[in-house]
């Protein structure tokens, strides 16, 4: 079974269980699906981590009890569950845009851990479709159940200044 292209006109629609797209700051469709999500990944990107005041962690100390501080790297993926807001269950942000090979490499990946065969993949700029078509190899689909991989090309929306 091949993979399919999405017209850009139908990107958006049911057919999907997990859509996967690039970062943000590359990808209109990123920025799109954010807008949709009320900036749910804008906010998500730009968090601060919390932590725990000099009081607290001295008193803890004195407890010898030691809190573990969650440590994410900067270009770690983001899992969205949009719930009402978009026809999908949940949708994956990947930051490797500016290596079309890595960042087909991490969708791949991704899909593979999750186990999630009805996939939507929202190509960067950088990614063309034949790279796409020649790194994913051979789509791990249920022909039966009609699932499988899909793919929509990046899609220049207006000339509006990217959202940082």
């Amino acid at each position: 079974m091949t993979m399919i292209c999405v017209p850009n006109s139908q990107a958006l629609s049911p057919g999907s269980d997990l859509w996967i797209l690039p970062d943000p700051s590359h990808s209109d469709w990123s920025r799109l699906v954010d807008w949709y999500c009320n900036f749910q990944i804008w906010r998500l990107c730009h968090k601060e981590p919390a932590v725990f005041s000099p009081e607290i962690l001295e008193t803890l100390s004195e407890m010898d009890w030691h809190p573990p501080i969650p440590h994410l790297e900067p270009d770690s993926p983001i899992l969205l569950i949009p719930g009402h807001q978009l026809a999908v269950r949940c949708a994956v942000i990947l930051f490797d845009s500016h290596d079309p090979i890595k960042w087909v490499q991490a969708a791949r990946k991704m899909v593979d851990q999750l186990g999630i065969e009805n996939v939507r993949l929202f190509l960067p700029p950088s990614v063309p479709e034949e790279l796409l078509l020649e790194e994913w190899g051979e789509p791990k689909i249920n022909t039966q159940n009609q699932k499988g991989i899909s793919y929509v090309k990046e899609q220049i929306l207006s000339a509006r200044p990217i959202m940082q």
